[in-house]
Parts: C-alpha cells; sequence; structure tokens
C-alpha cells in the first residue's frame, strides 16, 4: 500500500474496528465506498479529499447511472472518513458534502386522505363491539 490516502484510510478503519466497535458489515460498507472513491478520482488529484473531490466522485457515480439513494450511503460513509482526518489532525478543515434529494420510493397511497362511502357514519346495531363509540 504505497497510497498515503489508503494508509490513512486503513488506519481510519482499524480505529473504527477497536475504538469505536463498529460490525463488520460497517467495516464492508466503508471499503466498498473508499474503493468507489478511488476508482472514480484519479491518483494525481489532491492527495487529501476536498468538496471538490467528493462533488467530482458523486458526478462520476450519478454518470455510471448509481441511483441517488446508493450515493447518500457512499457520500455517508466519506464523510465519515473525512471528519476523521480532520479530528485526528491530517486535515486542516473539515469536508462534509450533503446527501442529493432523493424523491420518494413510494408515492403516498391517497394523498387527499381516506375516501369516503359517502353514506355518513356507520349506525351502531351495523358497528362491531370493538368499535362503538
Amino acid at each position: 500500500m504505497n497510497n498515503p490516502l489508503a494508509t490513512l484510510f486503513e488506519q481510519f478503519l482499524k480505529e473504527r474496528t477497536y475504538l469505536k466497535n463498529v460490525t463488520p458489515a460497517t467495516l464492508r460498507w466503508y471499503r466498498i465506498a473508499f474503493k468507489s472513491y478511488r476508482k472514480a478520482i484519479p491518483d494525481d488529484a489532491a492527495p487529501l479529499p476536498t468538496r471538490a473531490t467528493l462533488q467530482e466522485f458523486v458526478i462520476r457515480l450519478r454518470d455510471r447511472g448509481v441511483p441517488p439513494i446508493t450515493c447518500n450511503t457512499y457520500v455517508v460513509a466519506m464523510n465519515a472518513f473525512c471528519a476523521w482526518l480532520h479530528e485526528e489532525g491530517h486535515a486542516p478543515g473539515r469536508v462534509k458534502l450533503p446527501k442529493l434529494r432523493v424523491g420518494r420510493l413510494y408515492p403516498e397511497k391517497n394523498p387527499r386522505g381516506p375516501i369516503s362511502s359517502g353514506i355518513g357514519p356507520m349506525p351502531n346495531r351495523l358497528r362491531p363491539p370493538d368499535v362503538a363509540r
């Protein structure tokens, strides 16, 4: 591992494992996000993630057809790494990219409220006992 950013990332993972007690699934999530970042951003870019490189990362993900929700998971992982870089003194300022706006996955079934039968309230003699007023 001759890349200084990759070395810092491995240190980040080690600290997350032993000091924050994150799960193996979370570590896998961090690795996938970082691997995607390294794939999208050339090696001759800034040595540490910047707002511009993170924005370029998201743009390249979206160009590849990655859904916004998936981009957001990568952004959250990279934001955690950037926060760690700042807290540990490796980066002069904290870089945080906001999540993408995502539309509702499932539209509301009936945005106007419940459908009325138009016949008024149910008479008590027809109402089940547990629904009595």
